[in-house]
């Protein structure tokens, strides 16, 4: 919290002692809401004490050593017994990217997700609609400051910021479909590679090379995918320029065998 506002911490903190009772969680929302009533949001000079800044001192307090909470959900604190117990961690940066990651990965794997909700074109549709209702939900919310014009520029402040994140998420989707038509033949070798590493050949040839190397089983699988990438590429180059086929009918059984001489690809056709 920036130098200016150590007394309204101080006030926060004063209000919290207050507040706590061992064993019982509160929501932050909830808590703000008592502190308004208090009459301690609004100092002896006319400043108040914001929403976002009572999130901010509830966040501190669970990361300092000698705080005076724990966290046990998303918005929902308790007061720490065990000075060792902070409870659940926050979103953790990574600093190299400056990207924020939910440490409540649980929770997300938890949840079913369909292959067709999960495709890019998809995402970028339902975030676009998604942008539509944040923003109508807060044209709406913004109505109050009309009751209490001092929530104004928090509300806009949330608005600016939400509409802001969603541009973002709506920008980057597409940022991704764009990469993704410039890499069709990537994606088409990973698809195929990943096939094969579910496969029966794969299996066999994984066992091969266990018997015939010192190898670790990292190094083997490694291997087996850069072999297995190079021929699907190899693959791929040369049904752009025409396979050189060479066909082994079998009249009898109405099957020709396809080897192609120049990459090395195999078809099975019947007729």
């Amino acid at each position: 919290m920036p130098r200016g506002k150590e007394g309204s911490f101080d006030t926060m903190r004063e209000f919290l002692r207050d507040y706590l009772k061992d064993g019982e969680p509160f929501k932050a929302s909830i808590a703000y809401a008592e502190f308004w009533k208090s009459g301690k949001a609004v100092d002896g000079l006319g400043r108040t004490i914001s929403q976002k800044d009572f999130a901010m001192f509830l966040r501190t307090e669970v990361l300092k050593q000698d705080g005076l909470l724990k966290r046990t959900a998303h918005g929902i604190y308790e007061k720490r017994i065990d000075p060792e117990d902070h409870g659940v961690t926050f979103a953790r940066k990574n600093p190299q990217s400056d990207i924020s990651f939910d440490a409540d990965d649980a929770y997300l794997d938890g949840i079913q997700v369909s292959p067709a909700d999960a495709r890019l074109d998809k995402l970028c549709e339902d975030a676009v609609t998604l942008t539509a209702r944040i923003r109508f939900a807060m044209q709406s919310l913004q109505k109050i400051s009309e009751v209490y014009p001092e929530f104004a520029s928090e509300l806009a402040s949330y608005r600016a910021g939400l509409m802001k994140d969603m541009d973002r998420v709506a920008t980057s989707l597409s940022a991704v479909m764009a990469w993704c038509d410039d890499h069709t033949n990537e994606i088409l070798v990973a698809g195929d590679v990943f096939a094969y590493l579910e496969s029966d050949e794969y299996d066999m040839e994984f066992s091969q090379e266990m018997m015939n190397t010192a190898n670790s089983d990292d190094e083997i699988r490694d291997y087996l995918i850069e072999r297995h990438r190079a021929y699907v590429e190899k693959c791929m180059e040369c049904e752009e320029q025409g396979h050189d086929w060479e066909e082994l009918a079998d009249g009898e059984n109405g099957i020709s065998e396809l080897d192609c001489q120049r990459c090395g690809k195999s078809m099975t056709l019947s007729w």
